[in-house]
């Protein structure tokens, strides 16, 4: 049975264990969920993840707003590892991708910059701008930008921005999604760079999209015009724009997609990251309302987000009481009806169990990223030997007691037995 020293190496995991947690979002196995949300819960994402945004979106109808945020930090991690061809594995489950979003997040992957990286790179390698090769209409966004611009180039036209009074250049362009995957883009800069001796000047822009629609779903293949203007510490002139738009056209590595979104600090880029995810939604936004038609009678009710928190019986003392009790009870049994040795091994084994869920209940052990891993280290050192020194104590008293003649044995256990009473 546990001993003192094991109950007090119990209390001190669990209480470093609440301190670990208590600043992080509650796991889905410690909460116990709603028919409904339960069975939103055992979906399983599928090879794609990218098709599976519109699940965080019911659980958010339904106000489980954590596990969505968690699904959807998953997600858009799973995301751009699915853009860079990297297999998904199908048999995740929501519940499971909720507690790894909570875990990790977008950006906690060999560094905290990770995710912007990826993104980063994900976008230069498979949008690409599309310029104009003849005279085209000045589009609406350009014209409220610069109302007396003129043109220099086609899709190019030059004036004083009306935002801030400054000279600039406001470029009509596209952007292709060149990938099989469809992809989400929202403020990006674009860059003109032309080879060093071609002598052709430099060009940066700054792409916002309308507030109405801050990201935007560019799907495989497919295109989507935006309107650009001039950073202010763009190099070039507008009478050289013209002469890089033909470098780059021929050239068309030169030019560079930069999305922004996930340049600023992690708070920026959590909102971000909301922000993208809920745009990537719409791409499977025909699969939410038939899923919610499942669920109308709790909607109604609305019972389908209902939540209580799960029993954890390491935190209960009569669990512990009864645990031990429980121990005794068995080892007196299988000792006195087959062996000592018997009890012993039966004991040991089910204590090693027992040392393992116990272990597998608490935080990993991560001694290069937190303080607290080494005192998890000695802790979960000290239960896993905790049932070889509690058997090994049984196993010398039960022993110690038989041979002093005071083991208890009932008169029918003597006869099934054959035994007779040992002399004092």
């Amino acid at each position: 049975m546990p001993s003192a020293p094991v109950l007090v190496l119990g209390l001190v995991l669990l209480s470093l264990n609440g301190a670990a947690a208590a600043n992080a979002p509650p796991s889905t196995q410690d909460r116990q969920y709603s028919d409904a949300a339960q069975s939103v819960m055992k979906t399983r994402i599928g090879p794609k993840p990218s098709e599976a945004f519109y699940l965080a979106d019911a659980l958010e109808t339904w106000g489980l707003a954590d596990e969505a945020r968690g699904l959807r930090l998953y997600l858009m991690r799973r995301y751009v590892k699915e853009a860079a061809g990297e297999p998904h594995d199908a048999k995740v489950t929501v519940a499971k991708a909720i507690d790894l979003g909570h875990q990790q997040g977008p950006l906690a992957h060999g560094g905290r910059d990770w995710f912007g990286r990826e993104w980063a790179r994900m976008a230069g390698e498979n949008l690409r701008p599309v310029f104009a090769d003849f005279a085209v209409p000045r589009p609406p966004a350009i014209a409220a930008l610069g109302p007396e611009a003129r043109e220099i180039a086609p899709g190019a036209w030059a004036g004083r921005d009306a935002a801030d009074g400054r000279n600039a250049i406001f470029l009509a362009a596209g952007i292709e999604n060149r990938s099989a995957t469809p992809l989400a883009l929202g403020a990006f800069s674009l860059r003109l760079e032309p080879a060093p001796d071609s002598g052709v000047s430099r060009f940066a822009f700054d792409c916002p999209l309308p507030a109405e629609m801050p990201v935007a779903i560019i799907p495989a293949g497919g295109k989507r015009s935006v309107a650009c203007v001039s950073g202010r510490r763009s190099p070039g002139q507008p009478s050289e724009l013209a002469r890089a738009l033909i470098h780059v056209q021929a050239h068309p590595e030169r030019a560079t997609v930069t999305p922004r979104d996930f340049d600023g600090s992690q708070s920026v880029r959590t909102e971000a990251v909301e922000a993208h995810a809920k745009a990537l939604a719409s791409l499977s936004s025909a699969k939410l309302a038939p899923f919610l038609a499942r669920f109308e009678k709790c909607a109604k009710d609305a019972t389908c987000g209902e939540v209580t928190p799960r029993r954890d019986l390491r935190k209960e003392p009569v669990a512990w009481a009864f645990i031990a009790f429980a121990v005794l009870v068995v080892y007196w049994f299988v000792a006195t009806f087959i062996s000592n040795f018997v009890a012993a091994l039966v004991t040991w084994l089910g204590g090693n169990g027992f040392a393992y869920w116990l272990i597998s209940q608490g935080p990993s052990v991560k001694t290069g990223e937190s303080p607290a891993g080494l005192a998890y280290l000695v802790i979960y050192l000290g239960v896993a030997f905790a049932p070889t020194v509690i058997v090994g104590i049984l196993y010398a008293t039960a022993r110690a007691l038989r041979d002093k003649g005071w083991w208890i044995e009932p008169a029918p256990v003597r006869i099934w037995t054959r035994r007779t009473p040992r002399k004092p």
